[in-house]
């Protein structure tokens, strides 16, 4: 059954409609419990005060590596975003939610855009990064920081950290949601299956010979 744009869930029984807010909240819920555990597993791996028996190298980049606390917070709301994605997948698949169309899974048939609005609310990917503080101009006006902001200080989130790229084109996703294009093996796009983007990009940027270059960086 369809009303407004997205299909009814059915949560439980089949004569009983839950609202689609308690839909998402149950999945919200499961999503927040596993990026948690998940990340309190790698903390206590990463600090833990017990000696361990080796001391690698990749050991101590992992730790070098472990991203700031803004950082932690913005991997966190994405993956809890994405995560709750996949538990309403899961729910469906299971038949523990009822829709009008499983064949051919799409996230916007089940969820309006309300709900999607009310899972990037509940995970945290709403909350705006505040506007960077540029007026020292004794430190700005000599130095660049390391997280690029205020290097452009006529648009200081340019370049910067934790800052969204800006898009040429409008993005296209397999399920018109988060998958990409291609993700799913065996689908045809106008005949033909589509390869992968990591696929495409490892063909044409790519070189037989590597060679050191004294001016042209990664970047």
């Amino acid at each position: 059954m369809k009303t407004e744009g997205f299909f009814v869930v059915y949560f439980g029984k089949p004569d009983e409609v839950a609202p689609g807010e308690k839909f998402v909240r149950m999945a919200f819920a499961e999503a927040f419990k596993e990026v948690d555990t998940a990340i309190n597993q790698t903390v206590a791996s990463l600090f833990s005060p017990e000696p361990r028996d080796s001391h690698d190298y990749g050991e101590k980049f992992r730790v070098f590596r472990f991203p700031n606390e803004p950082a932690r917070e913005l991997a966190r709301a994405a993956e809890v975003y994405e995560r709750t994605l996949v538990n309403i997948r899961k729910h469906i698949d299971s038949g523990q939610v009822m829709t009008a169309n499983k064949t051919d899974f799409n996230y916007t048939e089940v969820l309006s855009p309300e709900h999607l609005e009310l899972i990037a609310s509940l995970s945290g990917c709403m909350a705006h990064r505040q506007k960077p503080n540029c007026t020292d101009m004794c430190f700005h006006g000599k130095y660049r920081t390391i997280d690029g902001t205020c290097n452009n200080l006529a648009n200081p989130t340019w370049g910067a950290s934790l800052t969204g790229f800006r898009r040429i084109l409008s993005p296209v996703y397999e399920n018109e949601l988060s998958m990409p294009v291609g993700w799913t093996k065996g689908r045809l796009y106008n005949g033909f299956p589509l390869p992968s983007a990591r696929l495409v990009s490892m063909k044409m940027i790519s070189t037989e010979e590597i060679t050191p270059d004294s001016r042209i960086t990664h970047m």
